[in-house]
């Protein structure tokens, strides 16, 4: 018999899903999450990244940017985030400042994936630790793999047919799936971010050059 709780995860990831069938009818990564509290979502988004020209604009962000305009930040605190694919290291990160509960995904980010497959940022990590008080604290609960096929299917679906606002060389490539950026926008992006609700300048140089450090020895390359 199906336990509540995963039929539970089931009925809001199925409302994740629709997020992100809905960025692909308009051109976007089809990645799409809700934030669910008490068993009511209170924010949904979708990758707005072509839309925006802005490759930070993942779903978790465009959805947390209306959470932070109708409650108190603390509301994180009991809120479990339902996502299609594995939150990147950025998102994962954020998710971890603001004190996020717990989070559900469907499929691993397996280059840029922040819970798990690259980081553990729910975890903490011993080089983000060493430059900043803030990852010390906070750990959050990650279940990976639900509905993961349904979610890799909406992503091989949108690689497939290439993305159209891809740059020319890249448009047709069958990459894996993965959200993609330039790392010193990102950098730029999220450094303005933490100083905008949470943090000083100095502080938030710390923690930005302190994930980049780690990813890019991870990765080997820039």
């Amino acid at each position: 018999m199906v336990s509540r709780e995963t039929r539970t995860d089931d009925y809001f990831m199925n409302l994740a899903v629709e997020q992100a069938k809905a960025a692909m009818s308009v051109s976007e990564v089809p990645v799409g999450c809700v934030f669910v509290h008490n068993n009511k979502v209170i924010a949904s988004g979708f990758n707005e990244t072509n839309a925006s020209l802005n490759g930070t604009r993942h779903s978790e962000f465009v959805a947390v940017d209306k959470i932070l305009k109708e409650y108190r930040r603390e509301i994180f605190h009991e809120t479990i985030l339902y996502v299609t694919v594995e939150p990147c290291i950025m998102c994962a990160s954020a998710l971890k400042i603001l004190g996020i509960k717990k989070v559900v995904f469907g499929c691993e980010n397996y280059r840029f994936g922040g819970n798990g497959s690259v980081l553990s940022v729910h975890n903490g990590y011993e080089l983000c630790r060493r430059y900043s008080n803030v990852f010390r604290e906070g750990r959050y609960e990650v279940i990976g793999g639900v509905m993961k096929e349904t979610a890799i299917e909406l992503l091989q679906t949108f690689y497939e047919a290439g993305n159209p606002c891809a740059p020319v060389p890249h448009r047709n490539k069958k990459a894996s799936p993965a959200r993609t950026g330039s790392l010193l926008s990102t950098c730029l992006w999220y450094i303005g971010w933490l100083r905008r609700y949470f943090l000083s300048f100095s502080q938030s140089i710390r923690i930005v050059f302190g994930m980049c450090l780690k990813f890019l020895s991870s990765k080997s390359v820039i």
